[in-house]
C-alpha cells in the first residue's frame, strides 16, 4: 500500500470476473515498527454491473451551499451507496468541498511544508482527478466557486483565484496578514465578488480580476479564528475575531456597521447561519440569535455543554440543530429553545476542540438536511444520516478517519472529505428528484 497522507494508505486491486455477483472478503494487515500487527476484515458485494451513478446537476458554491450558510436541500436523499473514493495526497481539515457544473473542488493541508498543499478538481460522476493546482501553504477552511474561478486563502494570507477550466492561477493576492497567527478563516463569494481575509485585511475583490473593491478599516483581528465569513441578503458581511466577537461590514462599501463583543460571543469557532434579518450562532456554551443589520442580540440560550466547534447551526421549521464539543449533536426547539433530541456520536479520533475533558464525542462539521434526513460527518470517523424530527439514526458509513468538514450535496450526490485526504462520492438510491425539475 502507498501512504497518501498522515491517515491514509491506499492500494488498488483487480478482482477476477468470477467474483462478479458474489460477496468478497478483504483482509488488511498493518505491521507496526514496534512489532504489533493490526488486522481489519471487511466484506462487500462485488456488483460491478450495478455501480451507483451520481448525477451532480446543481451547484454548491460556498460552505453549506450558499453565502448565508443555510444547508437545506429540498430533495430527500436516502440510503446512499458509495460510488467512488479518491485521495488528494495530503490531509484535509475544515475545508469543505464545493461543487460546480458537475465537478468537485477540494483544498488540502501541508503543515510540514513539503509542497503538498493544493486545490484539486474531481469529476463528480467518476471520482477521477481532472487537475491539481499546487498552493504555497495549507488551506484550513472554506473555499468558494464563482465566475468560473475557485477561490481559496492559505494560512500565510495569500488569496488564490484558480481557473476551473484548467487549474491555472488567474490571479493571487497577498493580504500581508502576518505569519502568526495563521489565517484559518474561510472566505465567501457571490455575484462576481469574493470576500476574503479578516480584521484590517478583510477585503472585497472583483472575482474576475482581483481588483480591490474595498478593504476594512473598522476592526482588527486577534487570535486565529476558524469561522467562515458570512454574507446576508441585506448586504452585510459578517466577520469574526476569536476572543473578540462578531463584526458587521457593509458589503458594498466596506464600512463597519457594528461590533458585538458580548461575552457570549467572544469565545467562538462557529460560522453564523444567516436567515433573513437574523443569524443563528453558537459560542462557548450558548446559542444566540442576532440581528445581522445591527448586531443586537435578540435571543440567548445557555447550554449545558460546550460548543467550541466549527459547526454552523441548521435551522429547520421547528428546530435548531448543531454539533457540540463533547456530546455529539443536539436539536433545540426553534420557539422555546428547549432540547428536542440528542444524538451522541462515538469518541473523537483526534482532539480538536479546546477544554473538552475526557473521551469527547466531538462534531466539528455542520449539519445538512435533505428532506427529512440530516447528513453530517463526525470526529469519530463516521458519516451519519439522522432523522430530522426524531434524532434517530437512519444510516451510517464508517470512514475510519475524522471528518472535520461539512458535506456538499448536488443532485443525488453527497460528497464528503476526511482528514486523511479522502474524497467520497455517495449516490442516493431512492427519494431523489432532480433539482432541475
Amino acid at each position: 500500500m502507498k501512504q497518501q497522507s498522515d491517515f491514509a494508505w491506499t492500494a488498488e486491486m483487480t478482482l477476477p470476473q468470477i467474483a462478479e455477483g458474489h460477496y468478497v472478503t478483504v483482509i488488511a494487515e498493518a505491521h507496526y515498527a514496534n512489532g504489533e500487527i493490526g488486522k481489519k476484515t471487511a466484506s462487500f458485494l462485488y456488483d460491478k454491473k450495478n455501480t451507483p451513478r451520481i448525477v451532480a446537476d446543481g451547484d454548491w458554491a460556498n460552505l453549506l451551499g450558499n453565502p448565508e450558510h443555510v444547508g437545506i436541500v429540498k430533495d430527500t436523499l436516502r440510503a446512499p451507496r458509495l460510488a467512488w473514493t479518491t485521495n488528494v495526497g495530503s490531509n484535509i481539515y475544515m475545508s469543505s468541498p464545493v461543487v460546480s457544473e458537475g465537478f468537485i473542488y477540494v483544498a488540502s493541508l501541508d503543515d510540514n511544508e513539503t509542497g503538498k498543499a493544493s486545490l484539486t478538481k474531481i469529476d463528480a460522476a467518476t471520482g477521477k482527478c481532472v487537475w491539481k493546482c499546487p498552493l504555497k501553504s495549507s488551506v484550513r477552511n472554506s473555499i468558494a466557486v464563482e465566475s468560473g474561478l475557485v477561490f481559496a486563502q492559505d494560512v500565510q494570507g495569500i488569496v488564490y483565484a484558480v481557473k476551473t477550466s484548467d487549474g491555472s492561477i488567474a490571479w493571487q493576492k497577498d493580504l500581508k496578514i502576518g505569519v502568526t497567527p495563521g489565517l484559518n478563516d474561510g472566505l465567501v463569494a457571490k455575484e462576481g465578488i469574493v470576500y476574503a481575509g479578516t480584521g484590517l485585511q478583510l477585503t472585497a475583490f472583483k472575482a474576475s480580476t482581483g481588483e480591490i473593491i474595498w478593504q476594512n478599516k473598522g476592526w482588527i483581528r486577534g487570535e486565529g479564528c476558524v469561522a467562515t465569513l458570512a454574507l446576508s441578503r441585506n448586504d452585510v458581511v459578517i466577520g469574526s475575531r476569536h476572543w473578540g466577537g462578531l463584526f458587521g461590514n457593509d458589503a458594498k462599501t466596506g464600512e463597519k456597521l457594528w461590533e458585538d463583543i458580548d461575552p457570549d460571543l467572544r469565545f467562538r469557532a462557529a460560522t453564523p447561519a444567516v436567515w433573513g434579518d437574523v443569524m443563528y450562532v453558537t459560542s462557548a456554551n450558548s446559542l444566540l440569535v442576532v440581528e445581522n443589520k445591527t448586531g443586537r442580540i435578540l435571543m440567548r440560550k445557555k447550554l449545558g455543554e460546550g460548543v467550541e466547534v466549527a459547526s454552523t447551526p441548521l435551522v429547520t421549521d421547528d428546530a435548531i440543530i448543531f454539533g457540540t464539543s463533547t456530546n455529539g449533536m443536539v436539536a433545540l426547539d426553534k420557539e422555546t429553545l428547549e432540547e428536542k433530541w440528542r444524538f451522541k456520536t462515538r469518541e473523537a479520533m483526534i482532539l480538536s476542540a479546546p477544554y473538552q475533558g475526557n473521551h469527547p464525542a466531538t462534531v466539528e462539521a455542520s449539519p445538512v438536511i435533505c428532506g427529512d434526513q440530516i447528513y453530517i460527518g463526525a470526529s469519530d470517523g463516521t458519516l451519519y444520516a439522522i432523522h430530522a424530527k426524531t434524532g434517530r439514526l437512519q444510516w451510517r458509513h464508517h470512514l475510519g478517519t475524522p471528518v472535520f468538514a461539512t458535506v456538499a450535496v448536488s443532485g443525488n450526490g453527497i460528497f464528503v472529505v476526511d482528514f486523511g485526504g479522502n474524497v467520497y462520492g455517495f449516490a442516493a438510491q431512492n427519494g431523489y428528484e432532480s433539482q432541475n425539475k
